[in-house]
């Protein structure tokens, strides 16, 4: 149960970390789109409705607070094992010996 809730966590942030932008860069697009120049033929005439820029800046900002809300969540459970569990969840995350001498070889 718990490694499959991790996996599920693990891809939804991903998920995030790879939408968010991308509605953002078409929003992007579809604002510039609306003026005459070099950058409506790189978004398309379909990137010029308002309305669907309205609704990818939705899309973006809802995301954008959900990708922060996992980003809290994660936070509060590193805080959870570190200061009142101490069940050692986090010395699991420590850089090791050898690959803080292969880091700074880099």
């Amino acid at each position: 149960m718990h490694a499959a809730y991790l996996a599920w966590v693990a891809l939804v942030r991903n998920a995030l970390m790879v939408t968010t932008p991308l509605i953002r860069r078409a929003c992007f697009w579809l604002r510039v789109s609306g003026d005459v120049g070099r950058w409506h033929a790189v978004a398309g005439s379909c990137f010029s409705d308002p309305v669907a820029f309205t609704w990818l800046r939705v899309a973006h900002r809802v995301l954008a607070y959900l990708f922060f809300a996992t980003f809290l969540a994660h936070f509060a459970a590193v805080l959870d094992h570190g200061l009142i569990r101490r069940d050692g969840v986090l010395r699991t995350w420590e850089v090791r010996e050898s690959e803080r001498i292969l880091i700074s070889k880099l």
